[in-house]
């Protein structure tokens, strides 16, 4: 099943082309997207080709923060009939919450997972559909949407403790500062935001159960109920647990409310296996971790799973042809898994 997002993805995405000297209905027809999801937020696009519409435009227009230039030009409004549970939730915690739990209806390919310790939150997101190394612009444009959200409901002026991104920062830091303060972080282990848990806590000053508890039931009609039991529903429950070891067959069955037995039935079905899918988020990850960031190989080895980095090392080469060190200077192209 290929990743998609919604049009609504797209909203400034015009705007800001047009800023720049670009013709978006042209840049949508040459990266093989229907141009109609300009206009209508409903489409369904393929993720991945929308993550190379947002590479590319930077390229041709060669600014560099296209990504991060859309999100600063986002409105809550965007999030279509999701943004009418957003808007009425209680708290920003609650919020938060919810766009975590229907982050499928926005993105397929988006997984948001929320960690909480000692008066801090972090909100880590992940683009499984996102091509190794040329991922930014939607990096940008995620963690920006995030944070425009937050600022929605506690105001303009607020700013994250810290604003992470796995990619090294540009030579020109004008728009990160503009938008982040000096708060941005790049070379991170992560993409996402570091906050304060007393901002979690905050009323929503429009918050309203009676409206929230009718708009649940609106958003619930379009949901697929929950996590589902195929390749793509598994391939977040993958990402979001495999720094914890935990990404197994047994524990991603039970997460999803399951038997194992079941979910390898249901992916079989689909024409393919648990080990597959683990294999192509881990290949993936230590892309991103490996080509376009400065972490320690040790903490790379953490972030998939393993708990010992030769078996880290044995598994890249494998998968790789060559050394984790050696892609970092060199990139290739991975291997198919070995049987």
């Amino acid at each position: 099943m290929t990743p998609t997002i919604r049009g609504s993805a797209l909203a400034s995405y015009g705007e800001v082309a047009r800023s720049l000297g670009l013709d978006p209905v042209m840049m949508l027809r040459q990266a093989g997207l229907d141009p109609q999801a300009l206009t209508r937020p409903d489409i369904r696009l393929n993720a991945r080709r929308f993550g190379d519409l947002l590479e590319r435009s930077a390229a041709v227009s060669g600014c560099l923060t296209f990504g991060l230039r859309m999100a600063e030009r986002r409105k809550l409004s965007d999030f279509g009939t999701l943004s009418l549970l957003i808007a009425h939730q209680s708290t920003v915690r609650d919020v938060l919450a919810t766009v975590a739990r229907y982050s499928d209806l926005i993105n397929d390919s988006l997984n948001l997972t929320v960690e909480e310790a000692h008066g801090t939150v972090v909100v880590r997101e992940q683009l499984l559909a996102e091509r190794p190394g040329v991922a930014r612009q939607a990096h940008e444009l995620t963690v920006g949407v995030l944070l425009r959200i937050f600022q929605a409901l506690i105001g303009d002026r607020w700013q994250a403790v810290s604003v992470n991104f796995t990619h090294p920062p540009p030579a020109d830091l004008t728009d990160h500062r503009r938008m982040f303060g000096e708060a941005v972080v790049f070379n991170s282990e992560f993409n996402g935001l570091v906050c304060d848990t007393r901002d979690l806590d905050r009323a929503n000053p429009a918050g309203d159960e009676v409206l929230a508890a009718y708009a649940r039931r609106v958003v619930d009609d379009l949901a697929v109920g929950g996590v589902r039991g195929d390749a793509h529903g598994v391939r977040r429950v993958i990402a979001e647990r495999l720094p914890e070891g935990r990404a197994t067959l047994a524990r991603t069955a039970v997460h999803m409310g399951l038997s194992a037995r079941t979910l390898q039935r249901r992916l079989a079905d689909g024409g393919t296996d648990f080990q597959t899918l683990l294999d192509e988020v881990r290949v993936a990850q230590a892309r991103t971790y490996v080509e376009d960031s400065d972490l320690p190989l040790m903490q790379v080895a953490q972030l998939l799973g393993y708990s010992q980095p030769a078996a880290f090392s044995r598994w890249f080469q494998s998968r790789f042809g060559a050394s984790p060190s050696v892609v970092r200077r060199r990139p290739v192209v991975p291997r198919r898994p070995v049987p």
